[in-house]
């Protein structure tokens, strides 16, 4: 594959203008969106155009995006209290690639409930009793899951995988006109 050479004259790219490469090859002009440091001076243009708001080291300096294992996502225009008020800056960011799942995150279960009936309700869940005096199975709206041995602790406290799938591009933003 011979290597990408950009288009010179009629190039409709702005200073600050970030896109995605399906290749290896940074074009002149262009760098990868790695979070580095730069010095204002060198790249007034673009210091203009973005700012400090992806971070600045000092009074010198200012931060290009850091998107390494970042997905993108729209800011919130929305008012204040009625979308996500933490998706309304752009530069701000959140989410993990993996979590651990506190108590209240986990959908609704069992631990070894047994009854001699064929139903009970217990904290919003509809226990099934398997056989009498038996562990039975939890049942929500949502999922069901097998009990766990009576009185015994389910889960080990390991994260999960919270990545979306995903394909991998360099992202690069334009340094210079």
């Amino acid at each position: 594959m011979a290597p990408y050479t950009p288009i010179a004259a009629g190039d409709s790219w702005q200073v600050g203008d970030i896109r995605d490469l399906p290749h290896d090859t940074v074009p002149a002009k262009w760098l990868e969106c790695l979070g580095q440091s730069l010095l204002r001076a060198d790249y007034p243009d673009l210091f203009a155009a973005i700012g400090t708001k992806w971070g600045a080291a000092d009074g010198y300096h200012f931060s290009l995006p850091d998107l390494r294992r970042k997905v993108l996502v729209g800011r919130d225009d929305q008012a204040p209290g009625t979308g996500c008020d933490e998706m309304r800056t752009v530069g701000c960011g959140c989410g993990a690639e993996k979590h651990i799942l506190s108590t209240c995150e986990m959908p609704c279960h069992c631990h070894g409930h047994t009854d001699s009936g064929p139903y009970v309700k217990s904290l919003g869940c509809s226990y099934v009793s398997l056989a009498s005096g038996g562990n039975s199975y939890c049942v929500n709206h949502y999922i069901s899951c097998s009990a766990c041995p009576a009185n015994q602790p389910c889960g080990n406290g390991n994260a999960h995988n919270n990545l979306q799938p995903y394909r991998v591009v360099r992202r690069i933003i334009k340094v210079l006109p």
